[in-house]
């Protein structure tokens, strides 16, 4: 396995939606690769698979070594736990000390009319028209449907509830196309906007 001599990592750069995380280099008679792993829950610290992570957890790609590695789209004012990865090329791994920080508050946008209403439906689409929401940045739309009630309490775009699709970011339309939608089913919908610190609220 690779050895880590130093497993302290330290976190700086910490903004609304991301940070730096530095870390001394492992050893090995090999070749070492490293991936940074983060989540909101406390599930870093021990991982005896590195192909099978905790659904909540993320990663970057196996890089070579380089400190400090940046991790981006973070939720604001969320605190998160992060840890390294160390692999060499048999295969073996071994895991830093895991260490935890607390991203930047920034306010969401404002949604002062949050209803949605539909039209144009059809056997597989559909039109979705809501009201342009307001901030003092770049606001960005993400409309997001299931035929699961799961999409009125979302906490972590960047994580979406099992089920739910979506239409990807985009500028304001007043109206947004959904397609390939099932013939004969019900489905629930919903608008997130979210500012370019990160922030963002739903409409209903």
């Amino acid at each position: 396995l690779p050895t880590v001599p130093n497993p302290t990592l330290s976190v700086s750069s910490i903004a609304t939606d991301s940070a730096a995380v530095s870390f001394d280099a492992a050893a090995d008679s090999g070749t070492l690769s490293y991936m940074i792993i983060y989540s909101t829950s406390n599930d870093v610290s021990t991982v005896t698979d590195y192909t099978l992570l905790p659904a909540d957890v993320k990663s970057t790609s196996w890089q070579a070594y380089s400190s400090p590695a940046a991790i981006s789209s973070l939720m604001v004012d969320t605190t998160y736990y992060v840890n390294v990865i160390v692999r060499n090329e048999q295969g073996g791994f071994s895991v830093y000390s895991s260490a935890s920080f607390t991203t930047i508050h920034a306010d969401p946008p404002t949604v002062s009319n949050p209803v949605l209403a539909v039209s144009n439906i059809t056997a597989g689409t559909a039109t979705l028209s809501f009201a342009e929401a307001s901030d003092t940045g770049t606001l960005s739309y993400m409309v997001v449907y299931s035929t699961a009630d799961n999409v009125s309490s979302i906490t972590d775009y960047t994580m979406l509830p099992s089920g739910v699709k979506f239409v990807n970011w985009q500028s304001y339309a007043s109206s947004v196309a959904i397609s390939s939608l099932a013939a004969g089913t019900v489905y629930y919908v919903n608008v997130l906007v979210r500012n370019d610190k990160g922030a963002f609220a739903l409409y209903e």
